[in-house]
């Protein structure tokens, strides 16, 4: 009953997390019983894979593109998170459609609720790409205003000046009011958005491939999925470790396309909003929206 060595954990901290978390929570099995569960059920990507991924000392590469991914709050406890991510070759790639007979790729074999069905041969190879990329959670911020969150991505566009491609911002709610902001500022003379391309990202709009996806949500969280597994995705935020590791996926009954849990469902079941998970996967909407996007952006004089 008394705490014996500083530093260490409290004598009432087990019982704490215990009740806290739930004996089933990965966090539990790693940071109380010190052991790693083999693998979560039905959850976008185990514990260990997402743990390996986790550098909290990750540096953006001096010479690397970026992508300003912004997570907007929607309400008072959540978080607003803006998260850089170093572009690689699949940025620039066109977007891989899969034939619906191959919707299960090689990485979600291993599910245990994944359907018995044999990957068929198809003409359309998904392209490999075995390289590092980094990503960042530059700022997390608590009830802010669409004023604050402007100014907030403006200084960081001027910190990383000249090497932020693209900004993608959830426009769901009160996001909508930033991505206004930002594209009004983009056509005034001088302006440091002039060459970045702004991206609005509505995870529930219809996917890119609607044969294997219900929506732009399940279709942008299997491009990270795919990105721990394919390119070594690293990141610099535990709480993106707890998301990823929790984030529950399944098959329409009859489509069978992936289906991945709404954020609200996953506040409710949970306690917190996916907020650093959503900014990362709002990171690679653009791999799908470019694909989307058929039309050219022209700037009008």
């Amino acid at each position: 009953g008394e705490n014996i060595i500083p530093g260490l954990c409290g004598f009432d901290w087990p019982a704490k997390m215990l009740a806290k978390w739930g004996e089933a929570d990965p966090r539990y099995f790693v940071k109380v019983l010190g052991e790693f569960p083999e693998h979560g059920s039905n959850v976008l990507v185990s514990y260990p894979v997402a743990y390996s991924a986790l550098n909290k000392a990750l540096c953006l590469l001096p010479e690397s593109r970026l992508i300003l991914a912004v997570d907007v709050a929607r309400y008072g406890d959540d978080l607003s998170v803006l998260l850089l991510r170093e572009k690689g070759a699949a940025d620039y790639a066109p977007p891989v459609v899969e034939e619906e007979d191959a919707r299960l790729s090689d990485e979600w074999s291993d599910l245990e609720d994944a359907p018995e069905k044999k990957k068929q041969e198809t003409s359309m190879e998904i392209p490999q790409y075995n390289e590092e990329l980094g990503a960042i959670v530059a700022k997390k911020i608590a009830r802010s205003s669409i004023t604050d969150l402007t100014a907030e991505v403006l200084h960081i566009v001027d910190e990383y000046v000249g090497r932020i491609e693209d900004i993608a911002i959830d426009v769901v709610g009160v996001g909508a009011g930033l991505y206004d902001n930002l594209e009004a500022m983009k056509w005034e003379e001088e302006s440091p958005l002039k060459d970045i391309d702004l991206w609005e990202v509505n995870a529930g709009e219809s996917a890119f491939d609607e044969k294997t996806c219900t929506n732009l949500r399940a279709e942008i969280h299997r491009e990270v999925k795919r990105a721990l597994e394919r390119e070594a995705l690293l990141f610099n935020d535990e709480d993106i470790v707890d998301q990823i590791s929790q984030m529950p996926y399944k098959y329409e009954p009859k489509k069978g396309r992936l289906l991945i849990l709404p954020k609200e469902e996953f506040k409710k079941k949970y306690g917190r909003s996916p907020d650093e998970l959503d900014a990362l996967t709002i990171s690679y909407a653009v791999r799908v929206l470019r694909g989307k996007r058929t039309e050219p952006r022209i700037r009008m004089p």
